[in-house]
């Protein structure tokens, strides 16, 4: 009864904020949901957190995919007889002994059924999240795909992307599903979408030699203080007491988020969830003070914050580290990533320990499961082998590959073969509170943001206070109105807005939903001027803005468009994830309107070209510049330095090691959000290989593993071989590095047009350096590349699918002469209207770089707009790894060719 009145208030509440993201919205997390790769590498979302089934378009790993023999043949119409059907099957079961179970069932259902042709792709867990996404925009999906579950799969439902399957599931399947309730989180108002194929409860896994090695027999701690004298003294016994890989975030999330659960129990996070609370109540900062003291006794791998969860599962499954937190498909994804294959051989599973004095009830679980959901165009036959799948059978075929806990009735005496592995079912069917991972039970844009802070809290870049706010801030936003009143509000307000976009908009009323990324509090009230200006000439028009800081805005923009409700004006960098959105009708043709006067206007006429696809235009860039070096003239020379900008990459490599020997920070980096350290591997690609490597590995004549980017990587390494950045730096934010650069802390940064302006914001006095000089990136000798290629991009604002005509007259105010030089007087530059350098550039860098933009031999886009989002995603993920020291430049290159391979297919 519990847990129905539990998921209840799960459809309830969710449903209200699907409501509300009609109307605008923030991101990871529509999510960044989360996941689990089942024994694969997963990450939880209904099993393995964080996520993104959903993903704003950058972020992904490697991939692989296995396709059945046969070529795909036509899908049959309406009677499938024995006409030829195909469905397409996606799972990240990308261990061998799981994906050959899972190629069984196939190939057992295709000779039982030989008009069926069954075509598997096998994803690893980040690269499906992103592959997903990428289908689900173009209103494509799988027949058959890996789902959690819960909020994600909801809002593939609510955007018709999905198969109702209640009538089948109705009856004999339905009572044969022993865990009910986590049936319940792939339906909503009585329709199903899927069902789950395991479940389990998040755990403490320890290798019981490496206790007795250290002198403890290896007993569950009962208290959390407990836990902490037990890292201790495998410590001191010279042995890493928990393998995490906090690279990936979902991973550590679950030490948080067990914490709050054992210091409020569920009214903690129920009452914030509803509003009647707030994560910023005590329990959760409690949680982060009690991480704090773990944390402290630094218990973790050397690099840990850089590490992945496969190099996490690894390191566990070497018996190189005595404990791990994880759901229930840790000991199988150990072995697989171990050595030996075979793993921890002598292995207990402990419940989390108690909080004294916590008001949570110490049975209390933390977990989720897997599961397989239906696309809305999948055959009959696509149903009918799920039911397959998720028969006894199935569940035994899968459960002998280490796919447990299983779901089907009946079947524990069969498959549970360890103490340990059914410690986790006893815990899962008698919790009196079974919590969803956060990020999978909240929107995706708010556990997306608990996966940041609880970052940030483990690499001492925030407070628990801080970033129990940055949840709160989140959660504000996204949990407004999660009551049947809200929603029934909203519904009507959406009748009445799309009332008023209906017909003649002269003077009949016309909203537009703006969003933009502009949080400095003086370009936000440029932005906020010009709307009040258009509206005081405009009386009919409302215009309603939505700010949101960049990664929030890229997550919370990919939720909407799943939903199929784009804002109206927001925006965007052009190139490929804006085209996407175009193939997916979700943006608006504006080239009638641009035509003639208002695009001849534009200085950048190849940045408009980024907008646009075959003679259509969804929007116009409004400032458009160049990555360089920006040097802090004053700590250079207090270092005995000049200033003056390094010719080659060796003069930038000696006055990085002359800044440390006078003890300043070389360069300011913020390698949490990834996209920072592209541009130095992106940069020295350029210098190495110039614009042919880049064409010829995005055309497939060449290949990501091709000497240029190999070499990138070494030379990436010299660098950081060094120790040029700030300390924790792979877990800091853009807006930390910014601020360590704009507060004086770091002599160098290199960053886009907008970085002085950014960093002068987040300054503690909110200005930037003065004396400030800007330097084209430098020469690497014997490179391949011209001096004068240039990596940059810009900024501009693209138009939603569904937008009134005022929306698209207001962006040509926003880009006129007038508004630019309104713009420009807050940094938001260089303009890309002509006519206005005088009036816009009052500093010498400005004028390098717009000289730089415009004197380019080659301008090369930053590699995560350019290339697919799956692609960007994963050489931002590669890069990374160089930085924290886990992959070779060889295997980062590898890395990147493997999702080439699979997204830039001819």
């Amino acid at each position: 009864m519990r847990n129905k009145k539990i998921l209840s208030i799960i459809l309830v509440l969710f449903l209200g904020i699907l409501l509300a993201a009609c109307g605008s919205q923030q991101p990871q997390p529509a999510e960044a949901p989360a996941a689990e790769e089942e024994a694969a590498a997963e990450e939880p979302a209904a099993e393995a957190p964080a996520a993104e089934e959903e993903a704003a378009a950058e972020e992904p790993a490697t991939e692989e995919e296995a396709v059945a023999e046969e070529p795909a043949a036509e899908e049959a119409p309406a009677e499938e007889g024995m006409e030829p059907v195909t469905i397409r099957w996606w799972h990240i079961s990308t261990q061998e002994q799981q994906a050959a179970a899972w190629q069984s069932l196939a190939d057992q259902y295709m000779a039982e059924h030989p008009n069926v042709n069954i075509e598997i792709t096998v994803l690893e867990n980040e690269a499906f999240k992103q592959r997903l996404t990428t289908v689900m925009q173009s209103g494509d999906p799988p027949d058959l795909f890996q789902s959690w579950g819960g909020g994600v799969l909801w809002q593939f439902a609510e955007a018709g992307l999905l198969r109702d399957i209640s009538s089948e599931l109705e009856g004999e399947w339905r009572d044969s599903i022993a865990a009910q309730s986590a049936l319940e989180l792939f339906g909503r108002n009585g329709e199903y979408y899927g069902v789950p194929y395991e479940w389990g409860a998040v755990g403490l896994f320890q290798n019981v030699d490496l206790f007795e090695e250290a002198g403890l027999d290896g007993s569950c701690p009962a208290t959390f203080d407990d836990l902490l004298a037990n890292v201790q003294t495998l410590k001191d016994a010279g042995i890493t007491p928990i393998s995490l890989g906090e690279g990936d975030k979902w991973p550590g999330h679950f030490w948080w988020v067990y914490l709050a659960i054992r210091e409020g129990g569920q009214d903690a996070f129920l009452d914030a969830y509803t509003r009647e609370g707030s994560f910023t109540d005590e329990p959760f900062i409690q949680a982060g003070e009690k991480l704090n003291e773990l944390i402290a006794l630094e218990p973790f791998p050397e690099g840990f914050l850089g590490l992945t969860y496969n190099d996490e599962a690894a390191i566990f499954g070497n018996g190189q580290a005595a404990m791990e937190l994880m759901g229930h498909w840790g000991p199988g994804q150990a072995a697989a990533d171990s050595e030996s294959g075979e793993g921890v051989a002598n292995l207990v599973w402990c419940p989390f320990p108690m909080v004294e004095g916590g008001a949570g009830n110490p049975g209390d679980v933390l977990g989720g499961g897997d599961g397989i959901a239906v696309g809305v165009n999948a055959p009959d036959a696509a149903v009918d082998f799920l039911r397959l799948l998720t028969s006894e059978e199935g569940q035994r075929t899968t459960a002998a590959a280490g796919m447990t806990p299983v779901t089907v009735k009946g079947l524990d005496a069969e498959t549970v073969d360890s103490e340990w592995l059914q410690q986790v079912i006893d815990a899962r069917n008698n919790a009196p509170y079974f919590q969803l991972y956060y990020d999978q039970f909240l929107p995706p844009a708010v556990g997306g943001t608990v996966n940041d802070a609880v970052e940030q809290i483990f690499a001492g870049a925030a407070t628990p206070e801080e970033a129990a706010a940055q949840i709160e801030d989140s959660a504000s936003f996204e949990l407004e109105g999660t009551s049947r009143e809200a929603a029934a509000a909203e519904v009507e307000s959406d009748v009445v807005q799309d009332e008023k976009a209906a017909g003649a908009e002269d003077m009949e009323p016309a909203t537009i939903r703006w969003w933009h990324i502009s949080t400095q509090e003086d370009q936000a009230a440029v932005w906020q001027k010009l709307a009040d200006d258009y509206m005081a000439e405009h009386p009919n028009v409302t215009i309603e803005i939505t700010v949101l800081e960049n990664e929030a805005f890229k997550q919370r923009l990919t939720t909407v468009m799943q939903s199929g409700d784009p804002p109206d004006l927001f925006q965007s960098w052009g190139g490929g994830v804006l085209w996407q959105f175009a193939d997916a009708g979700l943006v608006r043709d504006i080239s009638p309107e641009l035509e003639g006067e208002w695009g001849d206007s534009f200085a950048a006429q190849s940045a408009l070209e980024l907008y646009g696809q075959d003679g259509a235009y969804y929007g116009v860039p409004w400032s458009w510049g160049a990555v360089g070096i920006f040097q802090n003239v004053d700590l250079f020379e207090q270092a005995g330095l000049d200033g003056s900008c390094p010719a080659t990459y060796d003069d930038l490599l000696a006055n990085v090691q002359t800044l440390k020997d006078a003890g300043i920070t070389p360069i300011s980096l913020g390698e949490g959000d990834k996209w920072p350290g592209h541009f130095w591997w992106v940069y020295l690609a350029i210098r190495e290989g110039g614009q042919q490597a880049f064409l010829d590995a995005y055309s497939r004549q060449g290949s990501f593993t091709d000497e240029p980017f190999v070499k990138a990587g070494e030379k990436l390494a010299e660098l950081a071989a060094l120790e040029p950045f700030p300390e924790g730096y792979l877990g800091l934010t853009y807006t930390d590095e910014s601020a360590i650069f704009g507060n004086g802390e770091a002599a160098m940064e290199l960053m886009g047009q907008w970085g002085p302006a950014v960093a002068g914001g987040n300054s503690e006095d909110g200005e930037a350096p003065a004396n400030l000089v800007w330097c084209p990136f430098p020469v690497v000798e014997g490179g391949a590349g011209d001096p004068s290629d240039v990596l940059g991009g810009g900024d501009g604002f693209a138009v939603g699918a569904n937008a009134p005509d005022a929306t698209v007259d207001f962006l040509q105010f926003l880009t006129s002469q007038d508004s630019q030089r309104q713009t420009a007087a807050v940094g938001m530059s260089p303009v890309t209207v002509k006519g206005l350098d005088e009036d816009t550039i009052d500093s010498e860098w400005q004028q390098e770089i717009v000289n730089a933009r415009n004197n380019a031999a080659y301008f090369q886009l930053y590699y995560d707009q350019f290339l697919p989002p799956a692609v960007g995603g994963a050489v931002n993920d590669a890069v990374e790894q160089i930085f924290a020291g886990v992959v070779t430049p060889e295997e980062a290159a590898a890395q990147i060719e493997d999702t080439a391979s699979f997204e830039l297919q001819p």
